[in-house]
């Protein structure tokens, strides 16, 4: 649901008018879509890595650098 949002709005374009952007690593509307699922599950960063419900490989280290 959160990809199709992103798609529909060109969240990608978005983020990158906005200097939304990373020089190496996983792109930064990968991150942004990570970070957005999380407030709408109710779940921390923390917890999907337990559960296994993490799409994504990355840890905190990106997330701050967004």
């Amino acid at each position: 649901m959160i990809e199709r949002f992103s798609k529909t709005y060109r969240l990608a374009g978005i983020l990158k008018s906005c200097n939304a952007y990373k020089a190496k690593g996983y792109p930064a509307v990968s991150l942004f879509l990570h970070l957005l699922g999380v407030v709408f599950t109710n779940r921390s960063m923390y917890m999907n890595f337990l559960t296994g419900k993490h799409t994504e490989a990355f840890g905190k280290t990106p997330v701050e650098s967004l």
